[in-house]
Order: structure tokens, then C-alpha cells, then sequence
């Protein structure tokens, strides 16, 4: 069963940092003007972006896809649902209903 990828206090973290994230880059721009501002926001990307490239991640469910294109999942047989209709009576065969 897949985790959820978010929860509460994740959410929380993510709005704290976001406030502070902003208010540093604002004291920048009014300090030091707007390009130490947009310096400070692409470094942090920069840094993002290279975080991302080193997270080795769990792939669970791409590894059972995989599997599946590659032929190594087996089928599981089950009984056909004709067999199993009592009284010899066949459901399947449907009419349309004329109104």
C-alpha cells in the first residue's frame, strides 16, 4: 500500500519555510536592490535542482510495471462465470430492453 505524500506537518514545514524563504529574499531586495534578490532565488533553484539529481528513490511501482513489460508477472487462472451459474441458467447472454 502506497504512503501518502503529504500530511499535516509536512504541509506546515513547507509554509514556514515558504514564509521565511520570502521575507529573506524581500530584506535582500530592499537592502541591497533587486538583483541580490534574484541571485538569492536562483542559487536556492540551483541548489534545489542539484538535491533532486542525488535523490536515489524507492521505485516500487515503476519496477512492477516494468515487470509487467517484460513478461514476468504470471496470470492467475479463475473460473469462468458460466461455471459457476446455478441451475444451468446462462447469464450472460443479455437482451436489450425495448421501452
Amino acid at each position: 500500500m502506497p504512503e501518502p505524500n503529504n500530511n499535516l506537518q509536512q504541509e506546515l514545514k513547507n509554509l514556514i519555510f515558504g514564509i521565511l524563504f520570502t521575507l529573506a529574499q524581500g530584506k535582500l531586495m530592499t537592502d541591497y536592490g533587486p538583483l541580490a534578490g534574484n541571485i538569492f532565488l536562483s542559487a536556492w533553484i540551483f541548489v534545489g535542482i542539484v538535491l533532486t539529481a542525488l535523490i536515489k528513490s524507492d521505485l516500487k511501482r515503476h519496477n512492477v510495471n516494468a515487470g509487467v513489460t517484460k513478461m514476468d508477472v504470471k496470470a492467475v487462472p479463475v473460473e469462468s462465470p458460466t461455471e459457476l451459474v446455478p441451475n444451468g441458467i446462462d447469464y450472460s447472454v443479455h437482451t436489450e430492453s425495448r421501452i
